[in-house]
């Protein structure tokens, strides 16, 4: 548990956060490059831009490819769930994405709850009454 802990005056302002192990047996490998028959380059991107390090908290994705479906099923918890291959979208040819996985346990910062002199408040309470501290 991370706690970060400040002193102003008489008040005692906490915020306490539990990490998340999202440790990955697959995720993108951002070193991936991948030059297919026509000459189109396709790497992973994160928000938009060409991805260069990875970290668990955003969302990557491979914009010169498309999903196509190869199949449709039902998996053991009645979920539905797509089986396909990915293609470059504009050539067609076949891309296969680069993943890797975790070499050690990574964790993400988790929901934050803070404290007012040990009391529970809503971030904007805690906010509020750092501003009206002069902080923050």
């Amino acid at each position: 548990m991370g706690t970060q802990r400040l002193q102003a005056g008489d008040e005692t302002f906490d915020v306490v956060s539990e990490p998340i192990e999202v440790t990955s047996m697959s995720r993108p490998d951002v070193a991936w490059a991948f030059t297919d028959p026509a000459g189109h380059v396709h790497r992973w991107h994160a928000d938009g831009l060409q991805a260069v390090v990875y970290d668990a908290s955003r969302s990557y994705d491979v914009p010169s490819v498309l999903f196509v479906v190869d199949e449709r099923y039902v998996d053991e918890d009645g979920e539905e769930r797509e089986r396909g291959h990915y293609r470059c979208r504009k050539c067609g040819a076949r891309v296969v994405p680069g993943l890797t996985a975790d070499m050690c346990r990574t964790y993400i910062s988790g929901p934050k709850r803070c404290y007012i002199n040990g009391q529970p408040v809503t971030v904007e309470q805690f906010r509020a009454r750092l501003a009206e501290k002069g902080i923050a």
